[in-house]
């Protein structure tokens, strides 16, 4: 079984990005954490105005990132378009080609330019 512990940390990608056409939403940094990385393939990021639906998500394949390990998880991180009004939820697929469970969805929370938005698993 895939887990996958969602810790988020939005934050501009630089400071030339913190005006932008309403159109495009600004990419962000996210940042996750997942227990047993070598039975993931690849990783998924769902983004949907709509907490908890599918139907209306985009989603954004970012591979599986190179990470940084902890005793207990690997840390992965990856640039994504986010917009404000998006909520954001990652899964994990495995090497048999199953998604896992996604993580929970979540808002990131609006802060001044140049400040990181910050989601609280």
């Amino acid at each position: 079984m895939l887990v996958l512990a969602f810790l988020a940390v939005l934050a501009p990608a630089s400071a030339s990005q913190a005006v932008e056409p309403a159109a495009d939403p600004p990419t962000h940094e996210i940042t996750w954490s997942h227990e047993s990385p070598s039975k993931v393939q690849r990783f998924v990021i769902f983004l949907s105005p709509t907490s908890g639906s599918l139907d209306e998500a985009r989603q954004v394949d970012v591979g599986k990132p190179g990470g940084s390990n902890s005793s207990t998880a690997q840390f992965f991180s990856a640039h994504v378009p986010v917009g404000l009004d998006e909520y954001v939820a990652i899964a994990a697929i495995g090497k048999n080609g199953l998604r896992s469970s996604l993580s929970e969805w979540r808002q990131p929370q609006p802060t001044q330019p140049g400040q990181p938005l910050v989601i609280e698993p």
